[in-house]
């Protein structure tokens, strides 16, 4: 394996490493393509202000979710994988 991969998959595991940022992930995955507000994504997750917001960035830069630039929807990617096991907890 290219250790370029390995340490990709790495950060971006080691960003799920957050019972909160789980949390959050999962409501934006139930949320689907469409997304949520942010307001809507801290009410529903309980994770609001500035702790919402270092969570995001987190996942973000992880490729779990993202924020378009100067947007309030926030939303996961689609994932060609929905079948994998890891994607069955956030459904």
């Amino acid at each position: 394996a290219d250790p370029l991969d390995l340490e990709i998959a790495a950060s971006s595991f080691a960003a799920l490493g957050s019972e909160q940022r789980l949390t959050v992930l999962r409501v934006l995955v139930r949320a689907g393509p469409a997304g949520l507000s942010i307001g809507a994504l801290g009410t529903h997750s309980g994770v609001t202000g500035s702790t919402l917001t270092h969570h995001m960035k987190i996942l973000s830069s992880a490729g779990w979710c993202r924020k378009p630039a100067k947007a309030v929807q926030s939303s996961a990617p689609p994932w060609p994988m929905t079948s994998c096991t890891i994607w069955q907890i956030f459904l």
